[in-house]
């Protein structure tokens, strides 16, 4: 999978809080099995970073 994924994406897919999704993804991340793309933050609406994940296939 090339194309990126918001964190809320990937844990409304698989039934899971943010919270949830974001320690597994940063998990998986640890193990190098995904690489996070750069924080980009928006000045508003006030939101949350736009924590994207790539799968390595």
């Amino acid at each position: 999978m090339k194309t990126p994924c918001r964190t809320t994406e990937i844990a409304i897919h698989f039934g899971l809080s943010a919270y949830q999704a974001r320690y597994y993804l940063m998990t998986l991340e640890k193990e190098g099995k995904i690489k996070r793309s750069p924080v980009r933050r928006v000045d508003w609406p006030p939101e949350s970073p736009d924590n994207q994940y790539h799968l390595f296939k």
